[in-house]
């Protein structure tokens, strides 16, 4: 299976060096993440909306 070597890899504990590059990768990584967080808020409150929504819409037939 493909994805076990990778995982040997992984396990192998990381150089100083190579610690640094992945805290720079994460730092370069924050903003799509930021943007990622931003997204779910906004479909959350669409969701909510929608629910509010449909209960007015059921109390109103109801």
């Amino acid at each position: 299976h493909p994805s076990k070597p990778r995982g040997k890899k992984a396990k192998k504990k990381p150089s100083a060096e190579e610690e640094e590059e992945a805290e720079g990768a994460l730092l370069e990584e924050s903003p799509s993440k930021i943007a990622e967080d931003v997204l779910k808020e906004k479909m959350e409150k669409i969701q909510k909306e929608k629910q509010v929504r449909r209960q007015s819409f059921a109390a109103i037939a109801g």
